[in-house]
């Protein structure tokens, strides 16, 4: 009996222990591979600047049991997007900045949405 006790109590562990989750959005997702100059987050978010000045975004909300995934600022990652900007303005001309927070706004290219939820963790 307390082996099957064990048992169980190590597969909850391990499922509830994942590295990432996927969110189940109609859009169809891109993968992008792009090198990562600057990380910022804030309360809800990873910020992630790309060399080609694109911003992806990556939620931090139910993060708390996921494994870590280490990010390097100047090394390439793979990412699986959804393209934000074209979807909000209709590709127009659109004053294109990114509010991080109250003091800090970023300008951009393209803005993009991380289809795979994940805790990132990085050298602050």
């Amino acid at each position: 009996m307390k082996r099957i006790f064990q048992i169980q109590l190590t597969l909850l562990l391990l499922s509830n222990c994942n590295s990432k989750k996927v969110l189940d959005i109609d859009q169809n997702p891109e993968t992008m591979n792009v090198e990562i100059v600057k990380i910022y987050e804030n309360s809800r978010n990873y910020i992630f600047l790309t060399k080609d000045n694109d911003i992806i975004e990556s939620t931090k909300l139910n993060t708390l049991n996921l494994k870590c995934k280490k990010i390097i600022p100047g090394q390439r990652f793979t990412f699986e997007v959804i393209p934000v900007s074209g979807m909000i303005q209709g590709n127009n001309h659109f004053d294109r900045a990114y509010d991080i927070n109250d003091t800090l706004t970023l300008s951009y290219r393209e803005y993009y949405f991380a289809k795979t939820i994940r805790k990132y963790c990085y050298k602050k």
